[in-house]
Parts: C-alpha cells; structure tokens; sequence
C-alpha cells in the first residue's frame, strides 16, 4: 500500500532503527530497502530514504497507547517515541530518493476502525497488472480486484 503522504501517514512503533532491528534486503544500488521480520521473514514495508526518531501523542491520532509511554510535554500530553519517514529530507518518488510501500498484510488485525476490505470496497487502492507491465499485453491499473498473480 502506497500512503499519500509518508512523513504523515506512517509512524513505526517498534522497532526506533527498522535499518537495524528489520532484517534488510536491499537490490540494485542498495538503497531501496525490503525491510522484514527476522523471525517469521514477512517483508513489512519497502523503503528509500530518510527517517527519525520522534514523539508523538499517540491518543490524538486515534491509537490507543500500549503503555509504554516515554513522557508528557509542557500539555500534558502523553508522548511516545516512534519512527518515522524524515519530513525534512522527503521527496515523494523512487528517482528522488523517498520511496514507502507497506505490505497490507503485515498490519495487526483487529485494530478498531481499520479493515483491509474497505480499501478495495472504497477504490483507495489501485491494482497494477504487474506480470505484463512490460509489454504490450498490459491492461494496466483497477480498482476492483488484483489481477492475476497478485493479492488483495
């Protein structure tokens, strides 16, 4: 799943180094990044670019916190450090160096208010017929259903 923003749309619980705590399987001139459990091997998200540890206040993004809050500030509020896609350094695209793909499939389920289906059902998600993108049998981008070869 591509986000339209990744700096705004993505926070890493855990790990805080996902270079140092992922397993990390990288291609071509090793920046782009596959980054997977080291227990189970599921690849969690694919990525280019920079990132930082941050704190955010977990309870005003909807995310209940899991009690491992690291502080509060001048508010009040509780703040729990998290990673996150650099927003200094960002520059959405593979040929400018920011790149955030996460594997759908990797996300905790039962989470209230987030199911998978409702990505299909509400067309927020396109499905690339990436076994012909190449060539010229391609049909392309839908919204429907995957394609062929690929999952929902």
């Amino acid at each position: 799943m591509r986000l339209n923003s990744a700096p705004e749309d993505f926070i890493l619980l855990h790990p805080l180094d996902p270079y140092k705590d992922l397993g990390d399987y990288t291609v071509y001139q090793k920046d782009l990044h596959f980054l997977f459990c080291k227990t189970c091997g599921m690849r969690c998200f694919i990525l280019m670019g920079q990132g930082e540890v941050t704190e955010v206040d977990l309870e005003a993004l909807g995310v209940k916190s899991d009690g491992e809050t690291q502080g509060y500030n001048v508010d009040g509020k509780k703040l729990t450090k998290v990673w996150r896609p650099s927003k200094d350094s960002w520059k959405e695209g593979k040929k400018f160096g920011s790149y955030l793909s996460v594997n759908g499939y990797s996300v905790d389920a039962g989470q209230e208010g987030f199911d998978l289906r409702e990505i299909t059902e509400k067309k927020w998600v396109g499905y690339l017929d990436w076994l012909e993108l190449k060539s010229e049998g391609s049909q392309g981008t839908r919204f429907d259903r995957p394609w062929e070869g690929g999952a929902y």
